[in-house]
């Protein structure tokens, strides 16, 4: 549960940048929540297409920095239920292909934008 609520917590954060017209603090977000609960890999979010906006840490385990890679997660069942349903998703045990390829769970929480419409995910 506490994973959860980590999520649902950062992406509460970007969605008050959002709503408020501002930068989305991001990169801040995702480092603090990922070093108050470091059970998580990685953190990760995305625009409305899928495509990662940012991602903690920002580089995976080969050195290359993960925006840079036009990283889409479109096609992932943690964006696709968000997006669906409106609301959090935990997925079952699949092998990781970002940081590794050990086995993991993803945690992640729709981001709406100023007037409700699906903004992206935020991903743990």
């Amino acid at each position: 549960w506490k994973h959860r609520e980590v999520v649902a917590s950062a992406a509460a954060v970007i969605e008050e940048d959002l709503h408020r017209g501002g930068p989305v603090r991001t990169r801040t977000t995702l480092a603090r929540f990922g070093a108050i609960h470091p059970g998580f890999v990685t953190m990760l979010s995305t625009d409305d297409s899928g495509l990662l906006t940012l991602a903690y840490p920002a580089f995976n385990g080969e050195g290359k920095a993960i925006l840079d890679q036009d990283a889409r997660v479109h096609n992932r069942d943690y964006f696709l239920e968000p997006r669906r349903t409106g609301a959090a998703y935990v997925s079952g045990i699949f092998r990781g292909r970002g940081f590794g390829t050990e086995p993991i769970v993803a945690i992640s929480a729709p981001v709406r934008g100023p007037h409700g419409a699906f903004a992206g995910i935020v991903e743990g």
